[in-house]
Parts: C-alpha cells; sequence; structure tokens
C-alpha cells in the first residue's frame, strides 16, 4: 500500500487541474485494445476563451499549462503557500463507447499515481476518476484505488445523461460513502456526447456559457436531494468544484418551498431540502462567484450563509487562478482559516 507524508497542513487548495504535456501522452496508459482508438483532445472545443483558456503563468514552451509537476509545485506550494494540493484531473468528456470512457479513466489514474504522486515527501492527493456512465467500471475503479490513501476522493464530470439522484448512479455515491471518498463534480465536457450547456440548449456565446455553467450543479443537487440519496446515504458528501455557492441559497429557497408543496411526490426525500447542505454538500470557491471588495463580501457571505459550505479552490492552471491571499482578502477574517483549509482537512481526513 503506497503512504503518504505527515505534514502542516495548513492552506489547502481543493481544486488543481494536472494535465499531459501532450495530447497523445495518455495512449501509453491504456489498454493495447484502446491506443488505436479515436477520442477527443484534452482542449475544450466549445466556447473557448478567446483571452486564452490558461493563467499566464502556466504556459510552457512545447508543453501543455499545468502538465510540468515542478512548475506547479512552485506556484501552488512555495508562491501561493499551500500545504496540501488536492488534484482533479479532466478527462476529455462523456465518450460514445462507455468502455473508452472508463479506460480513459483508468489511465487517467494509472497516470497521476505514476507521474504525480510519487515520491516522498509528497503534498499532492489525487481524485479517482470514474465513468458516470459505466457503473461497472466505476465500481471496479474505485475497488482499484480506495485503499491508496493518496487517492481522496472520486471525480465524476458534471456533463451527464441523468441528474445523479437517479437510481442508475446509487452504487457508484454507495461505494463512496462506503470507503469514505467525497465525490467531486467538475465540469469535463465541450468534446464528448454530453448535452447541451444550458436547459435551453446551446448558447451562443462564450460569456452565457461561463455564466450559466456553475447553475447545472443544482440540476445534480436537487435529484440528490429529492431521490433520497443523501437519507439513504447520510455519510455521502459532494463537492461541486465549479463553485456556485454564490446562487445556492435562492435556489433551496425554492426548493424548499417547492418541496413543502409536493412532498408527497418525493417520499424518498424525508427532511426540509435545505438540511442536506450542512452535513452533505461543499463547494469549491471560484474567482468569477459573488462580490469582489471585501466588504461586499462579508455582507454577501453572512447574507448568504454560504462560509460553511466553501472550500479553497485555485483551479490552477486555468485563467480564473485565484491564489489563497486574492481568496482571503474577499474572505471575513473570522472566516478565512476554515475556508482557506479547516473545512478541507476534515473532509478529506487529512494528515497533520
Amino acid at each position: 500500500m503506497s503512504t503518504v507524508t505527515k505534514t502542516e497542513v495548513g492552506i489547502v487548495d481543493a481544486v488543481v487541474h494536472p494535465s499531459f504535456p501532450k495530447d497523445d501522452d495518455i495512449v501509453q496508459y491504456l489498454p493495447e485494445a484502446y491506443q488505436l482508438r479515436g477520442f477527443p483532445g484534452q482542449t475544450r472545443y466549445y466556447y473557448s476563451r478567446l483571452e486564452g483558456e490558461f493563467h499566464e503563468s502556466a504556459y510552457l514552451e512545447d508543453q501543455r499549462a499545468g502538465s510540468d509537476r515542478q512548475r506547479v509545485e512552485e506556484v501552488i506550494f512555495a508562491e501561493s503557500g499551500v500545504g496540501v494540493a488536492i488534484l482533479l484531473p479532466l478527462t476529455r468528456g462523456l465518450m460514445a463507447d462507455r468502455r473508452l470512457g472508463s479506460a480513459i479513466c483508468t489511465a487517467t489514474n494509472s497516470w497521476l499515481s505514476e507521474e504525480w504522486l510519487s515520491g516522498e515527501p509528497n503534498r499532492f492527493r489525487g481524485s479517482i476518476r470514474v465513468d458516470p456512465d459505466d457503473v461497472e467500471g466505476a465500481l471496479v475503479e474505485i475497488e482499484r484505488w480506495a485503499d491508496d490513501p493518496r487517492m481522496v476522493q472520486i471525480a465524476v464530470p458534471l456533463e451527464a445523461l441523468h441528474p445523479y439522484g437517479q437510481p442508475v448512479y446509487f452504487p457508484i455515491w454507495a461505494a463512496a460513502a462506503k470507503n469514505g471518498l467525497p465525490v467531486a463534480v467538475q465540469s469535463d465536457g465541450g468534446a464528448g456526447v454530453d448535452y447541451a450547456p444550458s436547459g435551453t440548449g446551446y448558447p451562443r456565446h462564450y460569456i452565457e456559457f461561463a455564466s450559466l455553467q456553475s447553475l447545472r450543479f443544482f440540476y445534480h443537487l436537487a435529484s440528490l436531494i429529492t431521490e433520497g440519496v443523501f437519507d439513504r446515504l447520510p455519510e455521502v458528501r459532494f463537492v461541486f468544484a465549479d463553485g456556485g455557492a454564490d446562487v445556492l441559497p435562492p435556489l433551496m429557497w425554492r426548493l424548499d418551498s417547492a418541496w413543502r408543496q409536493a412532498r408527497s411526490q418525493s417520499p424518498e426525500n424525508r427532511h426540509v431540502p435545505s438540511s442536506y447542505l450542512a452535513e452533505n454538500v461543499w463547494f469549491a470557491t471560484s474567482r468569477l462567484e459573488g462580490p469582489t471588495s471585501h466588504g461586499l463580501e462579508k455582507e454577501w457571505a453572512d447574507t448568504m450563509r454560504t462560509y460553511d459550505h466553501l472550500l479553497y479552490g485555485s483551479h490552477y492552471p486555468h485563467w480564473s487562478f485565484e491564489p489563497p491571499d486574492d481568496r482571503a482578502m474577499r474572505t471575513a477574517p473570522e472566516e478565512r482559516r476554515r475556508v482557506l483549509g479547516g473545512h478541507a482537512t476534515t473532509l478529506y481526513r487529512l494528515s497533520m
């Protein structure tokens, strides 16, 4: 069994996206039967940002941003002062062939273990990528890594063919709960067979896509609550890594109101929907959400009561990279410790 080094945790970065240096580098980790198959590259095909997808500090000559471990360590640990970083690699979206999707997840996990989680001391922790469209394959992959202390969560795409509370996915969440692994939900589309990024189809502009993206978490959250997943698995934890905490309260108010009027239609959901948030739901911070000034940030968060659900996430190397100093300036002083590291240390059971 692999081990992890005990360290002073301090600040925890819950969202760092490592990448293969080049698209074809994943092939060596794929089974021979899939090495000649066609599949998308790592770059989002739709709604790419004209100014560039990545932060200026992440670009390296002839390599994809976020692919050089030494550079990521410099930015996250040396320059940002992070103690532990949770790696959440992306996996190119949903494939038409679910077995290919699982093969890509398996290859990504092997690469992550070999290239990013090896060596001592190591302040990275990993995510077990699974394809929710292939439940059987997902369960095999969870079993493969569940006893490895370097892997601290399961990761699934925000894009899915059904809302995540529906019964087809329940075995995956049960395996997560059994192994004490939170489930991270992160946008991973733009290249596969996932559905349109809005409930009414494809918007024309990047600004629409970026503004509406975090709202998609609510389809999954409402489904998880009303289908009774949190009642049947009270120990399961979900982390919505694309943000959305700033719009959570008004959406929950509407869900609570509808539940009180029509609760007989969702008998599996035994309690007021908002009551599940405290124990079961977390959000990674995002530069795009909430007011940007310190005074307004505190007033907003106090009104919306979002601090109790926030984990700091830099989203490096993406263009929206937010160092912890920037987040701290936007966070009320009494809440900084919890948002920047306290919540994540407990959630991921990180070594001190």
